[in-house]
């Protein structure tokens, strides 16, 4: 049971590594850095170990291709967008959106009806963002806002969102066959390519000297590391052994770790509010979670990344 609160910390952490790539370089720089080395690693160990699942289909290009797009370019670009300046506890608790947008992609897409418990703890979850997205500080309010809701906040919804619609995507590719971790991997070479692509029309590109490049490699790495690696893997082999409520419950505490991070590492301490949105959200989402019906809250192991 340690473990699954380990990876949550572990993840948690990320977020805060990120902040530390983006004091030297721009994020969709960052992002096409990151997710290009990632790309290459996973699909390096495909060709050496297992060659024979590198092939894809023709007619599945297009859904590759929306892949690549929704769950890794426009959900990291974003985030990262939004995490200069948006606190890191802040990030992961706007993450906590992820079951509201499942639900809703699920009810259009897949037809999954929703019972009256499950809409309750939706709509208190949802209610308990308020106050956390009232709670603007002014680095926030100096890349804008619309309404009471900042850009920066916008855009981490809007990363939550293209995942959530990712996933989906996902699910079809595994389904067909395809190798998870070619799926991520082709995904991640795509998104990362297109970002550095696309990175000198909206930022300059990075001039860095040794120490600083160096220093790029360190928190690029972690964040490989830490959230290719470890996190999904360990994932994967904990739905085995724990039912996916646990685990999607356990997940809540990840803003409680970032806020344990911030405090350890920069001595910063979360407002009130944020407290309070992490409590209602919980409370939303965890009755929301518990009212869902068994058959639905197991996914296949290999459905995971």
């Amino acid at each position: 049971m340690i473990l699954v609160f380990l990876i949550h910390a572990l993840l948690a952490l990320t977020f805060l590594v990120g902040q530390q790539g983006l004091k030297l370089v721009a994020p969709i720089w960052f992002i096409g850095f990151r997710m290009t080395i990632a790309g290459v690693l996973l699909l390096s160990y495909l060709l050496i170990f297992k060659r024979a699942q590198l092939r894809i289909l023709r007619q599945d290009w297009l859904l590759f291709f929306k892949v690549g797009i929704f769950h890794a370019f426009i959900p990291f670009v974003a985030e990262f967008w939004g995490l200069q300046y948006l606190t890191a506890p802040k990030t992961a608790l706007l993450f906590n959106f992820t079951p509201v947008f499942t639900a809703v992609f699920s009810y259009f897409m897949l037809r999954e009806k929703l019972v009256w418990r499950q809409l309750l703890g939706l709509l208190i979850g949802i209610l308990g963002f308020l106050p956390i997205l009232l709670d603007t500080t002014p680095g926030e309010l100096v890349a804008g806002g619309f309404f009471k809701i900042s850009l920066p906040e916008l855009a981490v919804i809007i990363s939550v969102i293209s995942s959530v619609y990712a996933w989906l995507l996902v699910q079809k590719l595994v389904q067909k066959a395809y190798s998870p971790i070619l799926v991520n991997g082709a995904s991640m070479l795509f998104s990362g390519l297109l970002a550095l692509a696309v990175s000198p029309i909206f930022e300059t590109w990075p001039s860095l000297d040794l120490a600083n490049f160096k220093l790029l490699l360190l928190w690029s790495g972690i964040l490989i590391l830490i959230s290719n690696i470890i996190f999904y893997n360990i994932y994967a082999k904990l739905l085995q052994k724990y039912s996916a409520t646990l685990l999607a419950f356990a997940g809540l505490f990840t803003p409680l770790f970032a806020a344990f991070w911030e405090l350890i590492f920069r001595g910063q301490l979360m407002s009130l509010n944020f407290f309070i949105a992490l409590a209602i959200v919980s409370l939303g989402l965890s009755l929301y979670i518990f009212a869902t019906p068994k058959q639905l809250q197991e996914i296949p192991d290999e459905h995971t990344l």
